[in-house]
């Protein structure tokens, strides 16, 4: 069904778009930090960017776990019925 493949999707998917956010927003903190030099600034900002990256990571593997749980959830259902 719909749901199965959006599920399917989303537990395959969801940890490469979170490491992909990861590497982006490192390579963006990094490129901010040496344009800036050694300011307070540029580490304020680079340390926001890590943290969005580490986050992105984090949401990525929350989602495909909520992913792969619903549907093992579904196919337990859809044996009972």
């Amino acid at each position: 069904t719909g749901v199965a493949a959006a599920l399917f999707y989303l537990e395959n998917a969801a940890p490469f778009v979170g490491l992909l956010e990861c590497f982006l927003s490192i390579v963006k903190a990094l490129l901010a930090y040496s344009d800036a030099g050694a300011s307070a600034a540029a580490q304020s900002i680079l340390i926001a960017n890590i943290a969005i990256a580490l986050g992105a990571s984090a949401v990525g593997c929350l989602v495909a776990l909520i992913a792969h749980s619903l549907k093992a959830v579904l196919s337990h259902r859809m044996a009972r019925a």
